[in-house]
């Protein structure tokens, strides 16, 4: 079986682009993390999932609701930081 889904690579640049925005902002904090990097860091996640999903052939369908319990993670874990 050929590579098919190969168009799914260039989902890995902003990916790329997501994690190297979050490593500068945690970098800028005094190697802290903060809200502030979690968003890029986890929009990095998400695309990086997605192109993996793609490029393996695995059935998103079966997969989405992790990516609606991630996000809910990520929602309460920056509502806890501002407290």
């Amino acid at each position: 079986r050929g590579f098919e889904n190969w168009w799914a690579l260039f989902i890995l640049i902003p990916a790329v682009g997501s994690f190297a925005t979050a490593w500068s902002m945690y970098q800028a904090a005094g190697n802290e993390w903060t809200a502030t990097a979690t968003g890029p860091l986890l929009g990095g996640l998400v695309l990086s999932s997605l192109a993996a999903m793609f490029l393996f052939g695995l059935d998103i369908g079966m997969w989405w609701p992790v990516f609606l319990i991630v996000g809910g993670i990520a929602v309460l874990l920056g509502a806890r930081q501002w407290r």
